[in-house]
């Protein structure tokens, strides 16, 4: 499968497809979104929202056909400084390691990096 950003809807989303046939293609995001990974067990995509938060959402495979879980949400990321560079990044166990905004900071103050985090840890 293959974790992709296209506009073509009129705005950025992110899909996914078989890339076997190409012909399975499902729509992952659901207002908006860039900067998909796969997660380390191939069954979640992460993607940066349109509204700048890190989100997962699970899928499950049945032979030719592909279903989704609803999208949620695990964290506020920063816009990357640069095109290319993607605002976090997906350990191979699940750890994650993305740029977050600096606490009680405005969104124009340098970013945050969260350490040590993963989706099952308790905040305070």
């Amino acid at each position: 499968m293959l974790a992709f950003t296209s506009d073509e809807s009129g705005r950025r989303e992110v899909y996914v497809r078989d890339y076997a046939d190409g012909r399975i293609v499902q729509r992952v995001s659901m207002s908006g979104g860039s900067y998909p990974l796969w997660g380390p067990h191939s069954d979640e995509v992460f993607y940066r929202s349109d509204d700048g938060r890190l989100v997962v959402v699970l899928f499950k495979y049945s032979g030719n056909s592909m279903a989704t879980g609803e999208p949620r949400s695990l964290m506020p990321l920063i816009e990357p400084p640069a095109e290319l560079i993607h605002p976090y990044d997906i350990a191979s166990d699940g750890r994650i390691l993305a740029l977050t905004p600096l606490e009680g900071a405005s969104s124009s103050v340098s970013p945050g990096v969260a350490v040590n985090w993963h989706p099952d840890a308790k905040t305070k």
